[in-house]
Order: C-alpha cells, then sequence, then structure tokens
C-alpha cells in the first residue's frame, strides 16, 4: 500500500512539473557580421517555467536552426553570393546550461575575389558539457576562415584536467599553440609545447625547459627530479645547490575561453546559463639557478654605494637597475632577498662580466657571495670614513669650481689651480690645498665671499663628487 501511495505521489509530482513547464517557438535571428546588411533568420525552440515572481526561466530543451540562401550583395559591378547555415541544440535546467551542447555554423562566400571576398568562407563547431551552468567534460572548438581555431579541453567542476590543445591564428597572423597534459588535480605533467618552447613536467615541477635560444642546465634538471619526487626539501636546494623554488603560472582558461566565445559561433552572452569563472590559471613551481656577483661586480658595487653615499645618486646605476617596484632599495641598488641575503637587480646586456649563471630574463636578482656579504657591511663602514675624509674637500673644491662659474669669475693664472695643487688636494694634503683656497677667497670680493658663505652652509653633502675621487684607490 505505501508503494502504491508513493508511486501515485511520484507520478503527479511529474504530472505537475511538465504541466508547469511551457515550450515557445519563435523567430530567431542569427547576427553575423561577416554579411553586409544582413542576418541569417530561422526559429528558436525552448522550454521555460515560472517561478514564484513570475519570471520565465529557461528549462529543458533548447535549440536554434537558421538559414541564409543566395544571399546576393552588390559591391559597384561586383555581386558576392552568402550561402550559410547555423544550429545550436542543449538542454537547461533551472536557467542553467545543463547537459550536451552541439553547435555547427557555415557561411559559405561564392563571387568576385574583389577586396577579398571570397575569403569570406567560415565553418565553425562546438561540442561540450555543461552540470548546472558549469562546464564539465570534454569540450572541443574548431574554426576555420579569417580566424583559425582548434581547441580539445576538458573540465572537472569548472577546471581544465586532462589532454589539453588549443592553437589560435588571430586576425594578424599571430599564431598561439598549447598543448599537454594535466593532472586530475590540474598539475602540468609530462611534455608540454608552449609555442616554441618545449618543457616537461613532474607533478607540477617543471624538470627542463629548452627553446631556440636556452635549455635547462642538467645539473639544474636533475635536482629538479629529486625536489618533484620529494626526495629533496626547498633548504636544501638553497644551501647545497644554490637553487631556489620559484612559481609561475600559464593561464590556459584564458586560450580556451577566446575559443569558445569568440570563435566556436555560439553567442553566449545571449544565451547565458553558464559559469566560466574558474580562472584555470594553472601554476607550477621551477627550480632557479641563483646568479652571484663576480670580484669585479662586487668593486663595481661599492663603487655604485660610495657615490650614492656622497652624492644622492650614482653613475653605475647604468649597470645596477633600481626600478623594481614595492621593494625597500637601499643606497640606490642594494635589494634585501632570499633570507635577507643580499642582491641587486640587473639587465643580461649590462653584466660584462660582473655575475655569472642565472638571467634566464631579461632582468635577473644577482646576490653577493657568502664572503662578499660577510665583508660588506665592513666595506659600507669603510667608505663611511672615506667619506667624512674627503667631504670638506670636495664640498670646498665643487664650491670654488661652481663659484668660478655661477659668478662669472674669469679664469686666468691667478684662480686657476695649479697641477701641483690639485696634486696636492687629492693626495690629502690638506694644508697645501687649504692655502691655496683661503688664498683664493681672499682675491674673491666681498660680495662674493658671503655668497659664497652662504652657498656652502646650504649645499650640505649634495655637491656632485669630483670625477678622480675613485673608490679603486681605497680597494
Amino acid at each position: 500500500m505505501k508503494k502504491l501511495l508513493l508511486l501515485i505521489g511520484m507520478c503527479a509530482s511529474i504530472g505537475f512539473a511538465s504541466a508547469q513547464r511551457q515550450t515557445v517557438s519563435e523567430e530567431y535571428i542569427k547576427d553575423t557580421w561577416e554579411i553586409p546588411y544582413s542576418q541569417m533568420p530561422g526559429k528558436l525552440n525552448y522550454g521555460y517555467i515560472v517561478n514564484p515572481d513570475g519570471k520565465h526561466i529557461k528549462d529543458g530543451a533548447y535549440s536554434i536552426k537558421c538559414a541564409l540562401t543566395n544571399y546576393k550583395y552588390n559591391y559597384s559591378i561586383h555581386t558576392i553570393v552568402y550561402n550559410g547555415s547555423y544550429s545550436l541544440t542543449t538542454t537547461f535546467k533551472n536557467g542553467s546550461l545543463n547537459g550536451a551542447l552541439t553547435s555547427n555554423y557555415k557561411l559559405a562566400v561564392t563571387g568576385s575575389s574583389f577586396l577579398g571576398f571570397d575569403k569570406g568562407n567560415i565553418s565553425a563547431s562546438m561540442t561540450g558539457n555543461f552540470v548546472n551552468g558549469v562546464p564539465n567534460g570534454a569540450f572541443k572548438v574548431t574554426r576555420n576562415g579569417e580566424l583559425i581555431t582548434s581547441l580539445t579541453a576538458n573540465y572537472k567542476n569548472g577546471k581544465l584536467v586532462g589532454a589539453y590543445s588549443c592553437s589560435l591564428v588571430d586576425y594578424d597572423s599571430r599564431v598561439q599553440k598549447y598543448s599537454g597534459t594535466l593532472t586530475q588535480d590540474s598539475k602540468f605533467t609530462g611534455i608540454w609545447k608552449f609555442n616554441d618552447e618545449s618543457m616537461t613536467f613532474s607533478n607540477g615541477v617543471l624538470i627542463s625547459k629548452s627553446s631556440k635560444d636556452m635549455s635547462t642546465p642538467p645539473a639544474v634538471s636533475e635536482l629538479a627530479k629529486k625536489f618533484a619526487a620529494g626526495t629533496i626539501t626547498e633548504e636544501q636546494l638553497y644551501k647545497e645547490g644554490g637553487c631556489v623554488v620559484c612559481v609561475d603560472s600559464v593561464n590556459l582558461g584564458d586560450l580556451a575561453r577566446i575559443a569558445i566565445f569568440r570563435d566556436s559561433g555560439v553567442n553566449f552572452k545571449e544565451l547565458k546559463g553558464y559559469n566560466f569563472s574558474e580562472p584555470n590559471y594553472i601554476k607550477y613551481k621551477y627550480l632557479k639557478k641563483l646568479a652571484t656577483l663576480t670580484d669585479e661586480g662586487y668593486e663595481q658595487l661599492l663603487l655604485c654605494i660610495w657615490e650614492y653615499i656622497l652624492n644622492g645618486s650614482s653613475s653605475a646605476m647604468d649597470y645596477f637597475s633600481s626600478t623594481t617596484i614595492g621593494e625597500e632599495i637601499k643606497y640606490g641598488c642594494l635589494l634585501s632577498g632570499i633570507d635577507g641575503r643580499p642582491c641587486i637587480y640587473m639587465h643580461r646586456s649590462n653584466n660584462n662580466g660582473y655575475a655569472v649563471g642565472g638571467f634566464e630574463e631579461w632582468y635577473d636578482y644577482v646576490y653577493l657571495s657568502e664572503d662578499q656579504s660577510a665583508q660588506l657591511e665592513k666595506n659600507i663602514e669603510e667608505l663611511m670614513i672615506a667619506t667624512a675624509e674627503t667631504l670638506e674637500e670636495c664640498i670646498l673644491r665643487q664650491i670654488i669650481e661652481l663659484d668660478m662659474v655661477t659668478l662669472g669669475s674669469e679664469y686666468d693664472d691667478g684662480n686657476i689651480p695649479t697641477d701641483a695643487q690639485i696634486e696636492a688636494y687629492f693626495n690629502g694634503n690638506k694644508e697645501v690645498w687649504n692655502e691655496y683656497a683661503e688664498e683664493y677667497f681672499e682675491k674673491m670680493s666681498k660680495e662674493k665671499q658671503m655668497r659664497l658663505r652662504r652657498r656652502k652652509q646650504c649645499r650640505g653633502i649634495t655637491l656632485r663628487l669630483p670625477k678622480p675621487c675613485k673608490v679603486s684607490n681605497r680597494f
């Protein structure tokens, strides 16, 4: 008896739901910008249910069928003939795509080759599957014409998994080709092709990469295999192999969406009921061999720091960049890297023997060696002492030079320092230099002396260091 009542209740529910669903058949126009001054007419059939607010919600079978026959477009003395068709079938459930989706779009253009009209032939098709609006299952898109597209992808609850292949040829003939395999938890595995690059992965870790110009060093590949297998830690990689673990990603989802939304021929904006919100940036880890400073590079770094201490800027910045964003920069070039280890940011074209290793990209972080890091603080202290010893003479020399120029003093034999006086200054013979400076000061007018005193008080250490002052004289 209970079973009979249950069966009657189920039948009543099914009958009620069926009675509530309405079927609509209406005229439909497919927008086709490829056809001048025309559209592709057809029929749209779909079912809907009415929610408690009275709103119509798509539910049940949904189909479109359109055709265009012998549409003629006259351009000057030329006649172009268009024939085409479009079809789409899918299913909705409570307003969301649910089940298989299939579409086909074809456009044949015949007539004159004038202005390239004969190149307008298009064929596009798509198959896919959705569960409650979320892509779930195999998707395939093909398109031929001015745009050439091929996509084979598999979704699992919106995430890309399994085999993936996408090739896009854009309007400007730019080509993008990505292919490979993802694990069921969306990690790169095996061999992947990214345009002209080949990359091998294991458990989401990049083992090796090869392109036209560069390949992963074998030693780094061996370490990457161990890291992917879990037999070596990040700390061991850093201390024993001089490598760090970095993270990058590839936007496979964006390429797939271009193929699906732009090239499949389906107007998803009109269709609605889908959810491609999962970004599908596929992340992976890779090992990076740290670039390190050579002894020559370290000397250049000290020169950069010393000039920065004196002037607030440095000519050595031609080699060391300070353009990194969001990082604290000391002395115009010095950064704090991994584990607080000091490093600088360098363009590969400025290497000039200053660094070894690294530079897989145009810019790279170049680290100080352990010995260089250990003596850096001491060397900076020595630079400070050198600055204090020479700053007064540098300022005085600069003030006098500036005074000769800016105050209009004439360069005559009585005012220009002799070679012996200049040599005495740079050899630290303050007495000889001060004697000359005082002698020159006395020759100046009272007005110039007052100007000089004011400038000396306000300029401080912002004056540029005379070029003969080199850090190499002290290190």
